[in-house]
């Protein structure tokens, strides 16, 4: 995958590398219960990632995350999905690979400033609540499908999926019944 320009062939791919200075990025394995490994670097209780940890995430993604937008991921911004806590670190969202996803600085800013709402799920996929309640999908196809030793796969019928719909299904049904509970309240004026 070449930025700005999407897949490349192979012969491609050899001619570009043959001059090109390499960085190569090798996360830290997890341990079996999903835990970050116990030599993990202090680093996630700093706003600002490092530039090892910026270019995994980067790497992981193609472009923005939030939905519909292509805006290339090498030019914008880190979000934090759970918020960082700048009076106490060790309270709020860390600085690791599990909790920041790449926004285009206009989305960063809708979601931080506005009502719109996200989360990430186990497979670090992006998903998006919008003011009234529609949920979505960040990038359906993401750099981790290019290059899957960034991120182990989990099978289709792993439990954080169930959990992970049932959550949607909750909040689904909860936004539902909020809305009728106003709508009984405000009835149309005719």
């Amino acid at each position: 995958f070449l930025d700005r320009h999407g897949i490349i062939d192979a012969d491609t791919a050899r001619t570009l590398l043959a001059e090109a200075r390499r960085t190569y990025i090798h996360p830290a394995p997890d341990a079996p219960d999903g835990s970050p490994p116990p030599d993990a670097d202090s680093s996630t209780t700093r706003y600002t990632p490092s530039k090892k940890l910026q270019a995994l995430v980067r790497a992981g993604e193609l472009c923005c995350t939030f939905p519909g937008c292509n805006a290339p991921v090498w030019q914008i911004d880190l979000d934090h999905t759970e918020p960082f806590d700048h009076t106490d670190p060790r309270r709020g969202g860390p600085t690791d690979a599990r909790n920041l996803k790449p926004l285009c600085r206009f989305h960063h800013r809708i979601k931080t400033f506005t009502s719109w709402q996200d989360h990430q799920d186990e497979s670090r996929t992006a998903w998006f609540t919008t003011p009234t309640g529609h949920m979505f999908v960040g990038n359906a196809f993401s750099g981790r499908d290019l290059f899957n030793k960034l991120f182990p796969r989990r099978s289709p019928d792993h439990p954080a999926r169930d959990r992970l719909n049932t959550q949607r299904d909750n909040d689904f049904r909860r936004h539902q019944r909020a809305e009728k509970r106003w709508n009984d309240a405000n009835p149309p004026p005719f």
